[in-house]
């Protein structure tokens, strides 16, 4: 697999819940181009999530992470 297979994006979404941060990442550009993971999205301490922030990540990059473990 090549890198420009496996490279993705991430974009970062303020939302009030699940619904509405899926409703937004459904318009964003990364949506023509296959399944994306929406998640609530941690602070720098990877400790706790933020309140009102989702990350929107193509679901392929998760796949590709797993399969180089």
């Amino acid at each position: 697999m090549e890198t420009k297979e496996q490279l993705g994006g991430i974009l970062i979404i303020e939302a009030a819940d699940m619904a509405e941060a899926l409703e937004i990442a459904q318009r964003g550009p990364m949506a023509d181009f296959g399944a994306i993971e929406v998640r609530a999205e941690l602070d720098v301490g990877w400790q706790k999530a933020q309140q009102g922030r989702w990350a929107a990540l193509p679901r392929y990059c998760r796949q590709a992470r797993a399969s180089r473990q």
